[in-house]
């Protein structure tokens, strides 16, 4: 089972050193992208299985754009392009962290070979009315930011064109025949899915400009894309990572030594192989614990 894990980071290079040192054991391979408002990249440790995207590559990243797909896209061009031979590709933050030990991992994986671990949300809820809004309204990018006064003006957007769970005809927007999914932004997809996915959006540039008009679309780009475009709709499982959301809100609970027993409890599960988030700068000792006891 040979692994690449891409990821999107943007701070504490010693956090990622740490995570790219432990995800790459047994010969996995890391895949870096920077935000390149960051400067970190010099302080990032890096070999034969740690790459960082040239400066060329690296994008922007901003709340809410298109940006994050695109710095995913760029990694996962990266993947294609190396001729390596994996079985997995496995998108993650810089502030996620595994939960268990390299060898069971790779044992899960192959366990549930062929399955695509996805976060893809129930279509007969009210939740999933709510973010269809995202795609269905158009959204110009000056739109897009977590300010309070922008987030007001989303919502008499919306108002206008409908209401929050529903769009009026005149502004409803369509992607041909495609059913728009919704979930979280990381995955950990069998290679030929995401060879499937990126060869799709190459060949279909409507896809990708589709979605630079949309809020949040690292949350149904690919959620979209593979129960639409690839052959993998029907071999879904959960997603591998924990994320507390605590009250909810824009970004997950950072976690701190007082998760610690929830972790472990957490860690239990089978299926659950990572968990996010975790900051270096706010509490160190709870990724060394989880580090020393977990992993």
């Amino acid at each position: 089972m040979k692994i690449a894990y891409i990821m999107q980071c943007h701070k504490c290079h010693e956090q990622i050193n740490i995570l790219a040192q432990t995800l790459s054991k047994n010969c996995h391979d890391i895949y870096l992208h920077i935000d390149k408002k960051s400067y970190i990249d010099s302080e990032i440790v890096i070999n034969e299985h740690i790459k960082i995207l040239d400066y060329k590559n690296r994008v922007d990243v901003r709340w809410g754009h298109i940006s994050q797909v695109q710095a995913t896209l760029h990694l996962i061009k990266e993947v294609l392009q190396s001729n390596e031979q994996y079985d997995y590709v496995c998108l993650i933050s810089g502030q996620d962290f595994p939960v268990k030990s390299s060898i069971y991992i790779e044992d899960y994986l192959l366990k549930h070979n062929g399955a695509a671990f996805m976060d893809i949300m129930n279509v007969d809820t009210k939740m999933y009315k709510r973010f269809l809004k995202r795609n269905e309204v158009y959204t110009a990018q000056w739109m897009v930011n977590k300010s309070t006064f922008m987030r007001i003006v989303r919502n008499i957007w919306y108002a206008a064109t409908g209401g929050r769970y529903k769009t009026l005809s005149i502004y409803k927007r369509k992607l041909g025949s495609d059913t728009f999914y919704f979930g979280s932004s990381w995955w950990c997809l069998p290679f030929q899915a995401v060879k499937e996915m990126y060869e799709y959006v190459n060949e279909n540039p409507n896809y990708y400009n589709f979605f630079t008009h949309t809020l949040c679309p690292d949350e149904s780009f690919f959620q979209t894309l593979l129960m639409n475009h690839t052959s993998y709709k029907d071999k879904v499982l959960p997603l591998l990572t924990y994320v507390n959301w605590g009250e909810g809100g824009y970004s997950p609970n950072v976690f701190t030594m007082n998760d610690y027993k929830k972790l472990k409890a957490i860690a239990n599960n089978e299926g659950v192989l990572f968990a996010r988030k975790f900051d270096m700068e706010k509490d160190s000792k709870i990724i060394q614990k989880v580090l020393n006891e977990l992993c």
